[in-house]
């Protein structure tokens, strides 16, 4: 059975939400922990602030191409709505403490 392009797309959305952030995030704890120990903590709140808007990006370009496939889905919506919901919950996790931003992607994808 052949998946069309919204349902693929949506698939590799899922993923991504799903298993690639907690990944990313896992492999990146070791970086994250040495930037906040050592003496400019900006460097560690930058690669914080580059990861939410990486992340961020890959679910807005997604949501973008599903609703080029096709606007009126329901996949599209609920798509559209999960990127926005993360993204919001990442910017107010993140104005409190750079180091929530992980906290509040781990939060919104359940990990």
């Amino acid at each position: 059975m052949a998946l069309t392009p919204l349902k693929r797309t949506a698939l590799i959305f899922a993923v991504f939400n799903l298993v690639g952030i907690s990944i990313l995030a896992w492999l990146l704890k070791s970086v994250f922990d040495a930037l906040y120990t050592t003496a400019p903590q900006w460097l560690g709140i930058t690669l914080s602030f580059i990861f939410v808007i990486t992340v961020i990006g890959v679910n807005v370009w997604l949501s973008r191409r599903a609703y080029r496939i096709d606007s009126g889905s329901i996949l599209t919506r609920l798509m559209i709505a999960w990127t926005l919901i993360s993204a919001v919950s990442a910017v107010l996790f993140s104005a409190l403490d750079p180091w929530n931003i992980l906290k509040s992607l781990a939060v919104v994808v359940g990990a």
